[in-house]
């Protein structure tokens, strides 16, 4: 591939352990757009034996909108690694935050690396036809978007079959209530939902749910004070109200954390990424 080859990686990948048996391949840092000067990349993760094609899976880091706190693509190293381990092409997606290019920015974004991956499955013995995406925090309310943006295509349900959001806001609407989140969603909006309703309800996947929405899990912790779990309440009672194949399970004892070792998500991809 012109940007860049493969490394296998065994024992340890920096500080990373080896996960599940064998070896994968792990290529850093390609990217997939560019945005005047701004690269756009994506860390790639992919089995290193056999020749698939292998499940596609995107996973969205959180980044807190670019408010709160900032993670990149290298922060789901681990997910992407243990993902390649169990038989997945996985790729860790850096996209532009909110609070300094809007919404609609992560969401193109999202659509790019979606479509530079659809272009280049067959390099990476991927099967774009079995996609799921997974995120967390603001990096799973992009995952719910970029699923429901993808449903609403003229070819249907496409290729995207499950997402995955772990302590994803859900309805920007309730935030505005709140006494910190309601300044910095106003912020985030330039006004409030009353002024610009259509606005918050672009970014708040309970507000546009849909009966051909992938099906989904839903994950969050009951002590998460900084994306309360009534977010992902509302959404499953939207889900529920239309009808769609979801899954919500809830932590007792967590907070505002990724889940993506819960043995649920590989369980809930495998089932519906099969051939």
């Amino acid at each position: 591939m012109e940007h860049g080859l493969f490394e296998r990686h065994g024992a340890r990948v920096g500080n990373v352990p080896r996960y599940g048996h064998g070896d994968v391949l792990l290529q850093l840092g390609t990217e997939y757009a560019r945005v005047g000067t701004r690269r756009l990349e994506l860390d790639i993760a992919r089995p290193a034996r056999g020749s698939g094609p292998f499940p596609l899976l995107l996973v969205f880091p959180g980044n807190g909108w670019g408010c709160f706190f900032w993670f990149d693509r290298r922060a789901c190293r681990k997910e992407i690694l243990e993902a390649a381990s169990r038989g997945y092409v996985a790729a860790a997606v850096d996209y532009r935050p909110a609070i300094t290019d809007g919404f609609e920015a992560g969401l193109h974004d999202a659509h790019c690396a979606l479509e530079w991956l659809r272009t280049h499955a067959a390099e990476l013995h991927a099967d774009s036809r079995r996609t799921a995406l997974t995120g967390f925090s603001s990096g799973g309310q992009l995952a719910l978007l970029l699923g429901l943006n993808e449903t609403a295509g003229p070819t249907g349900r496409c290729a995207v079959r499950a997402i995955v959001a772990t302590a994803a806001p859900s309805d920007m609407r309730v935030f505005e209530g709140r006494p910190l989140l309601g300044a910095v969603v106003r912020r985030l909006f330039g006004g409030g939902s009353e002024r610009i309703p259509e606005r918050y309800r672009r970014a708040s996947p309970a507000a546009i749910v849909r009966s051909d929405m992938p099906p989904s899990l839903i994950l969050h912790g009951q002590r998460d004070r900084f994306v309360p779990v009534e977010q992902s309440l509302i959404l499953d009672r939207a889900l529920s109200r239309s009808g769609v194949c979801h899954q919500l399970r809830l932590s007792a004892d967590r907070g505002h954390r990724d889940q993506w070792r819960d043995p649920a998500v590989w369980e809930f991809l495998s089932r519906n990424l099969r051939t």
